[in-house]
């Protein structure tokens, strides 16, 4: 006896799909995401890492820097706005990969990071920053 096969119903949406050895991810982002040159300070523990925010939104960033923090613990961002302004966010690692340098001699990481418990003052300047 043989055995009818149900009619494959599409997946649901997910934030990402696997499709052979490649991880294709779906834009699931909520905030939109502006493209941005500002320095940073990263400060994990002790240790002080400068780097470059390249694209920024208001629940994350994504930056560029020399090493990689400590990924187990949030850390501080200290953000250099272009008002003169500091903003001071605590964030964790949500992804990195290795990139070379213009050069190709050396690499650099590009870093993305979520911000977390940004308060209402900390969010009104973030949208100041976005403008």
């Amino acid at each position: 006896m043989k055995r009818k096969r149900k009619a494959e119903a599409p997946l649901p949406s997910t934030s990402s799909v696997h499709s052979g050895a490649n991880l294709v991810r779906e834009d699931s982002r909520h905030h939109p995401r502006v493209r941005v040159s500002l320095p940073v300070t990263l400060v994990s523990g002790l240790d002080e890492i400068k780097g470059e925010i390249v694209d920024l939104s208001l629940t994350g960033a994504f930056m560029v820097i020399p090493e990689l923090p400590d990924h187990i613990r949030p850390f501080k961002l200290i953000i250099d706005l272009p008002d003169g302004h500091v903003l001071i966010l605590t964030a964790e690692l949500v992804r990195f990969d290795l990139r070379p340098t213009g050069d190709g001699s050396s690499h650099v990481y590009g870093v993305a990071v979520r911000f977390i418990n940004v308060s209402d003052e900390d969010c009104f300047t973030l949208v100041g920053a976005l403008r």
